[in-house]
């Protein structure tokens, strides 16, 4: 996957956890962003990202993952 250059100042802090903090977009709030602490270990990462997307496509209301 190529890198995208995002403008973070479009984003506003929605919450945070162990792992991480998620930022919604300021103008369409269909775009949420997660930023990931860098100790969080991939394979944790991965995983959720697997289980969005399992649930995206199960049709249960959530964001769309994406990038």
């Amino acid at each position: 996957m190529e890198a995208k250059l995002i403008d973070i100042r479009d984003f506003i802090h929605d919450g945070e956890g162990g792992n991480g903090e998620s930022l919604i977009h300021r103008n369409d709030s269909r775009l949420l962003l997660k930023l990931y602490n860098s100790t969080a270990p991939k394979d944790l990462i991965q995983n959720e990202i697997a289980i969005a997307q399992k649930v995206w496509s199960l049709g249960i209301p959530s964001p769309k993952p994406g990038e």
